[in-house]
């Protein structure tokens, strides 16, 4: 009894301050309110549901340490925070795929009678944004390849370093061939590309001649965040 006064007591401590006038009308627009909710639940299944909800959350929750988990977590957020909040707004993610050390591949397809012998001709524009380390090369041609000539040269202008990066005879790069970097029979060395400098290709002794293709790919590693470099 003393059990059910209590209850009592209670619905009476709210009951009393509902106004006089327009209480049961408030009270049963928040019952249809409620009504309009429950009566979209399925009608079997529907505790099972939420029940099985709450599981799953459960079976997240029970893994989490007693102490310190709110703290840790506020840490790890405060700490990928500390990183955000240094990219600039626009093109954050596009920097951080352009970061030092990471790699790309470009690639130069030339006609073998556009490489010349009396002049350098240029395969990419100038690099920009810092120095790239040239990591590998891989030639290869069509079913007619490279024709007179003697030695077909990639080359830098750079003022420092030697220029050529990779060389290979004419010979070697007929109908399908397929050369990489380790593989030149006269030069292949990695080497560094620096920030406003070029490639080029030079053919030796004599122009190449004949409607044969080359492609050419260069990978390059960036010693600089952002530094670049595009084909012609």
């Amino acid at each position: 009894m003393t059990s059910i006064v209590g209850k009592l007591d209670g619905i009476k401590t709210v009951t009393d301050v509902i106004p006089d006038a327009g209480a049961l009308t408030t009270l049963a627009a928040a019952v249809t309110a409620v009504k309009a909710v429950t009566d979209v639940i399925p009608d079997a299944g529907a505790l099972t549901t939420l029940a099985a909800a709450v599981t799953a959350v459960k079976a997240v929750t029970d893994v989490i340490p007693d102490a310190g988990a709110l703290t840790t977590l506020a840490a790890a957020v405060t700490a990928v925070k500390a990183v955000t909040d240094v990219l600039p707004n626009a093109g954050a993610l596009t920097d951080v795929s352009a970061g030092t050390g990471t790699s790309f591949i470009i690639k130069k397809t030339m006609v073998s009678s556009a490489i010349l012998q009396a002049s350098n001709v240029d395969i990419t524009g100038v690099s920009s944004g810092g120095d790239l380390l040239i990591e590998g090369v891989v030639v290869q041609t069509d079913g007619t390849g490279l024709a007179t000539g003697t030695n077909f040269e990639l080359l830098s202008n750079n003022t420092r370093g030697q220029v050529n990066i990779f060389v290979e005879t004419v010979a070697n790069l007929g109908a399908n061939k397929t050369v990489d970097l380790g593989g030149a029979t006269v030069t292949g060395v990695e080497t560094v590309l620096t920030s406003g400098k070029k490639l080029q290709v030079h053919s030796t002794v004599a122009a190449c001649d004949g409607a044969g293709e080359i492609d050419i790919y260069v990978k390059f590693k960036r010693l600089s965040a952002g530094a670049t470099i595009s084909p012609l």
